[in-house]
């Protein structure tokens, strides 16, 4: 994460490259993430297709922090998979308490 200025409010921008493995049950993971067949993880009826793939992450997202201690970030962030050429586009807030 490069943050772009040292502000209050401090854009930034991110990226992130990542292997994720295949443990435990294909089929759990089908049912419980549907990013894991889009990334080509597993086949869509829940059977292994890969015991690994690559995964590449880009974000741009605003960070607040107050004097007080008061933080939130709002985060938009893309998912690559190079293993099916598949994008997936996502968004996120959070805010949190620093004392």
């Amino acid at each position: 994460r490069y943050f772009l200025t040292q502000t209050s409010f401090a854009p930034y921008v991110a990226l992130g490259l990542a292997r994720w493995s295949q443990t435990g049950s294909p089929e759990k993971l089908n049912s419980t993430w549907s990013f894991a067949k889009d990334s080509g993880l597993v086949f869509s009826d829940g059977n292994i297709r890969k015991n690994e793939v690559y995964l590449q992450s880009s974000s741009v997202g605003i960070h607040y922090l107050s004097e007080y201690g008061f933080s939130a970030t709002l985060e938009f962030t893309g998912l690559f998979s190079y293993e099916t050429n598949t994008f997936i586009p996502w968004g996120g807030l959070s805010l949190g308490w620093y004392f």
